[in-house]
C-alpha cells in the first residue's frame, strides 16, 4: 500500500515488532504503526459505530480502506486482513511479559518482551510468561546454537532463509522450574542463574 500522511489520535499508535526487530536475547526498537485497535481489544474498520469518536482515525482508515478495496486481489476486507484468525485482537488486553521468536532465519533468534503495549507481527511467534525468570529461561533455550543445530533437520528451506515455525516444539525441551531457576540479573541482562541440585 503507498504511505498516507494525517494526524490520528494517539492511543492507535502502536509499537509493533516485526521479525526483524528480534535479535538473539534483545530486540530493537518497534516501528510505530497506526493500528484502528482500541485498548480494549476492539478493532474498528470505517464502518464500525464507534470510529467516529476519533475523527483522525477514521478519515485514515476510511482512506486506507479505499485504496484496499481498489487494489486487493482476495476477497478479505482490510479490516479481515490485518486481524485474520484473530493474531491482532487475540494481543489485547497484553500479557505484561512474552517471549517471542521469528518465525524464519537461519538461527533461532528470541528476545524477552517486557512492553505490555506492543504488538507482536504475524512474523514472529509469542508466548506469554508469568515471570521474567521463566522468560529468561525460556529465551536462553531458544537461543542456544545447540537448540538450532537440533531444529534444522525439521526446517523447511525458503530462498534464502529457513522456516523455523512452530518446529522448536518438537524438540523435549524441559518445562520451567522456579525451584531451580533464580533470576540472577538485573531488569536489562538477559542472564540469570541456574542452580543445579545436589
Amino acid at each position: 500500500m503507498p504511505n498516507i500522511s494525517g494526524s490520528v489520535e494517539t492511543e492507535f499508535i502502536w509499537p509493533t515488532l516485526l521479525g526483524e526487530h528480534v535479535l538473539p536475547f534483545r530486540n530493537q526498537d518497534p516501528d510505530l504503526f497506526v493500528v484502528p485497535l482500541t485498548s480494549q481489544g476492539t478493532l474498528l474498520s470505517g464502518e464500525h459505530q464507534r470510529i467516529d469518536a476519533y475523527p483522525g482515525l477514521a478519515d485514515w482508515t476510511r482512506r486506507t480502506e479505499e485504496i484496499w478495496r481498489t487494489r486487493s486481489t482476495g476477497k478479505m476486507t482490510l479490516t479481515e486482513q490485518i486481524d485474520h484468525m484473530s493474531k491482532l485482537t487475540q494481543q489485547v488486553p497484553p500479557p505484561q511479559l512474552r517471549v517471542v521468536y521469528a518465525k524464519a532465519g537461519m538461527h533461532v533468534s528470541a528476545a524477552v518482551v517486557t512492553n505490555p503495549r506492543v504488538i507482536i507481527d504475524h512474523t514472529l511467534y509469542w508466548s506469554a510468561v508469568a515471570t521474567l525468570a521463566e522468560g529468561r529461561f525460556l529465551m536462553g533455550i531458544l537461543n542456544a546454537p545447540v537448540l538450532t543445530a537440533l531444529v534444522r533437520p525439521l526446517m523447511s528451506y525458503g530462498k534464502d532463509e529457513r522456516h523455523i515455525d512452530k518446529h522448536v516444539w518438537k524438540l523435549p525441551i524441559p518445562t520451567f522450574d522456579p525451584g531451580i531457576c533464580q533470576d540472577g540479573g538485573s531488569s536489562d541482562s538477559p542472564v540469570g542463574v541456574l542452580r543445579v541440585p545436589g
